[in-house]
């Protein structure tokens, strides 16, 4: 689920709608707390990290 609104989020900061990424991406950054594995929290994180500075340096 997390690595789906990372790209939803994607997708939305491509059409500019980053007010809309911004939502997404906070939601998803919420849901990275449950998740158990280290590996696959790291890198959904990365995958957060990029689109959030997609938005700050478009």
């Amino acid at each position: 689920k997390v690595f789906a609104l990372s790209q939803i989020a994607k997708n939305y900061i491509e059409i500019d709608q980053n007010d809309k990424a911004l939502k997404i991406l906070d939601q998803a950054f919420e849901i990275v707390e449950k998740i158990e594995s280290d590996y696959y929290k790291a890198w959904v994180l990365r995958e957060i990290a990029i689109n959030y500075a997609k938005i700050i340096r478009p």
